[in-house]
């Protein structure tokens, strides 16, 4: 199902009551706050009453990709955690039997 980015682009300081309490109830509270919610007839009600304070986009859902494509990817990003891990782990044990001399 499509989704909608909605984003307050002007306030509601000196706009009508329910104007404000349109923009509550779409969970935006100041200017530049960003919500996505489903675009479901309530929704586009709510937006449509409060067109001239907000932007809205349509966010849909892309596919999924299918394994072969993204089966590269995932053995880069798991090879590299554990590189990751395994480098943090060879730095604790040095630091681990690391002798310092100070020399004043």
């Amino acid at each position: 199902m499509a989704r909608l980015k909605i984003t307050q682009t002007r306030s509601g300081i000196g706009r009508k009551d329910n104007q404000r309490q349109t923009l509550r109830s779409l969970g935006l509270k100041r200017l530049h706050d960003v919500v996505v919610k489903e675009d479901r007839p309530e929704i586009r009600g709510m937006v449509q009453a409060v067109r001239h304070l907000v932007t809205v986009e349509d966010r849909r859902q892309l596919p999924p990709r299918p394994l072969s494509e993204v089966q590269e990817e995932i053995r880069n990003k798991l090879a590299g955690e554990s590189m990751a891990k395994e480098r943090e782990h060879y730095l604790s044990q040095l630091r681990k039997t690391a002798q310092i001399d100070q020399k004043l």
